[in-house]
């Protein structure tokens, strides 16, 4: 198995950081507690996989890069179900009738063009 370049991992690294980074910032931005709750463990989570990716530029392995590898993936997890108990309990409410307004109009849209695009008889 080929070994990631120096470079590749460092980019993991950074890449990795700066989304735990933009998590816990709209952690801070986002309205419902479940919501925060996601996106903070989002933002752990990220920073874990940017500590292992970090412990694996540094040659540490086996075990502690595993364990926090791990660690993780399991926070994602548990950040992902977060975000489908905020979307159950209504907190995506404003964005989903956005998205439903967003869609209406381009089926209308759509639908006008097809019309205008019939031979008239």
């Amino acid at each position: 198995m080929k070994v990631p370049s120096m470079s590749l991992i460092i980019l993991r690294v950074v890449v990795a950081a700066l989304v735990a980074a933009m998590l816990a910032v709209r952690s801070r931005q986002a309205s419902g507690p479940q919501r925060r709750r996601a996106f903070s463990l989002g933002a752990v989570a990220f920073g874990l996989i940017s500590l292992s990716n970090l412990l694996g530029l540094l040659g540490v392995g086996g075990w502690p890069a595993y364990l926090v590898t791990l660690g993780g993936v399991a926070v994602m997890l548990a950040s992902l179900v977060t975000l489908v108990f905020a979307y159950r309990a209504g907190e995506f409410a404003g964005h989903m009738d956005r998205a439903r307004a967003i869609v209406g109009e381009e089926r209308r849209k759509q639908d006008e063009a097809a019309r205008a695009r019939e031979p008239r008889s």
